[in-house]
């Protein structure tokens, strides 16, 4: 089942602001390497930062995505956001083993979180991408969890150390 989550106006106020930061910031080195425009780019961002903030609130974490060296939820779970609902799962190479990564269908202020899957999993069964120097793995949604199985696994291993 999936999970739905609207966001607040002023919830959709700090994405954008915190879009453009992160923009500013960005290096490109966590970033598929895909020849966008610099408006797709931004668009992209902001979908991305919506669709963080969404999990937070979902998973009652806190939202870590500006940090470059830690995952965009808690400091563990990573974020997908998508705007095509057929679009499958992305697992980055630099995505930690443990880490669930979470789809989220992203339409203006509503985020519906698909499914997830540990980036280990993506890395087995998934379809390797990417040959330059942004490899990834693709996970089709049919192989991902469904998205209530994900707080259990929160529960038991948010408290680690």
């Amino acid at each position: 089942m999936s999970w739905v989550y609207k966001l607040a106006p002023y919830e959709m106020q700090i994405a954008a602001a915190m879009s453009k930061i992160r923009r500013s910031d960005s290096s490109g080195d966590s970033k598929i390497d895909l020849p966008l425009t610099d408006k797709q780019k931004d668009r992209n961002d902001i979908i991305a930062v919506r669709s963080e903030i969404a999990v937070s609130r979902m998973l009652n974490l806190c939202w870590t995505g500006m940090g470059k060296q830690q995952p965009d939820v808690g400091g563990w779970v990573e974020v997908r956001s998508i705007e095509n609902p057929k679009k499958n799962l992305i697992i980055r190479a630099k995505d930690r083993d443990d880490s669930p990564c979470v789809l989220v269908l992203v339409v203006d202020d509503v985020c519906t979180a698909l499914c997830w899957a540990f980036a280990r999993t993506g890395r087995r069964i998934g379809r390797k991408q990417g040959e330059n120097q942004f490899p990834y793995h693709l996970l089709l949604r049919r192989d991902c969890n469904q998205m209530d199985e994900l707080p259990d696994i929160v529960k038991l291993t948010q408290y680690r150390v």
